[in-house]
C-alpha cells in the first residue's frame, strides 16, 4: 500500500511540474508584453503625484538595440531608451525577471525616458545574481553615445521579479555597485 502511495504522489508531482513548465513555456512563447503598450492610459487613479507622473512625460526619445555577449549559446542584446535633446539626464538600469526580457516590457523603457531617463537593459535570461546587470551598467558607461548622455552622479538600479533579487545584488556585489545612489523594485 506505501509503494502505491508513493508511486501515486510521484506522478502527480511529475504531472503538476509539467503543467507549470507548460504555463512558463506558453506565456513566454505568447509574445504578450508584460507591460502593454501604453498602459498609463488604463491606470486609474485619484493620487495628486500618481496623475501627473502616470502619463507620459514631456521628453522625445530614441532607442537603439546593441548586440552583447552569448550565454550558453544564447544570443543576447542590451538595448537602450534615451531622450533625444542633447545633455545629461540620469540612468536606470533595468533588471529583468525570469523569461521576461527587456523586450517584453518595453512601455516602462518608454515611460522612462519621456521623463528625461537613460534607460537601459538586457534580455540575459538569469537575473537574480546582478551579474548581467552589472555587465550592463558597464555597457552604457563604456559606450559612447550612450555614456555622453549619463550623469553619472545619478544612476539608479531597478528590479522586476527576479530581476528585483538582481538589482539588490548588482547594488551590493560587484565593482561597480558603488555608482548606484537608487535601487527600486
Amino acid at each position: 500500500m506505501k509503494k502505491l502511495l508513493k508511486v501515486l504522489l510521484i506522478i502527480f508531482l511529475v504531472i503538476v511540474v509539467l503543467v507549470i513548465g507548460l504555463v512558463i513555456f506558453l506565456t513566454i512563447a505568447s509574445g504578450k508584453q508584460n507591460a502593454p503598450k501604453e498602459y498609463w492610459n488604463a491606470i486609474a487613479t485619484e493620487g495628486t503625484i500618481e496623475k501627473e507622473y502616470n502619463k507620459l512625460g514631456s521628453y522625445e526619445f530614441e532607442s537603439k538595440v546593441y548586440d552583447a555577449p552569448k550565454v550558453d549559446s544564447h544570443d543576447n542584446n542590451f538595448v537602450v531608451y534615451m531622450p533625444k535633446e542633447e545633455g545629461t539626464y540620469p540612468l536606470v538600469v533595468m533588471v529583468n525577471g525570469s523569461g521576461t526580457p527587456w523586450d517584453k516590457y518595453k512601455a516602462v523603457f518608454e515611460h522612462f525616458a519621456s521623463w528625461g531617463y537613460v534607460v537601459v537593459g538586457c534580455n540575459y535570461e538569469i537575473s537574480w545574481d546582478g551579474k548581467h546587470a552589472s555587465e550592463t551598467l558597464d555597457f552604457a558607461l563604456n559606450t559612447k553615445e550612450i555614456a555622453d548622455k549619463v550623469d553619472t552622479s545619478k544612476v539608479a538600479v531597478c528590479g522586476h521579479s527576479q530581476g528585483g533579487e538582481g538589482a539588490f545584488n548588482a547594488a551590493l556585489e560587484y565593482d561597480n555597485s558603488d555608482m548606484y545612489k537608487a535601487i527600486f523594485h
